[in-house]
């Protein structure tokens, strides 16, 4: 189911919904991390529509290389997404568990 969530939008709210009943921690910290990438992906974007394009490459720059380092991370089952980023993460997302 981690993996899953790194797929794609959809994949992770697969992954939310196939981990809801079971609870798997693993999987949840991985949908957590995943649910902040994707929505700082998103902020970047809004970003570049208000015209923002510094801050859109910049914002996208990052949530690019905090998936790699994130998926890379689950294929080699670690609890550990970006660093720093993925604590806030889990404390922010607590309403995904």
């Amino acid at each position: 189911m981690a993996i899953i969530a790194y797929l794609t939008p959809f994949g992770l709210i697969a992954a939310y919904f196939l981990n809801k009943n079971k609870g798997d921690i693993f999987a949840g910290f991985h949908v957590k991390n995943m649910f902040g990438i994707t929505l700082l992906h998103y902020i970047g974007v809004l970003f570049g529509s208000m015209g923002l394009g510094v801050l859109h490459e910049v914002l996208f720059f990052i949530s690019i290389l905090s998936w790699i380092l994130s998926f890379v991370r689950v294929l080699l089952k670690q609890m550990a997404g970006v660093p720093y980023l993925d604590q806030l993460f889990q404390q922010w997302f607590k309403f995904l568990d």
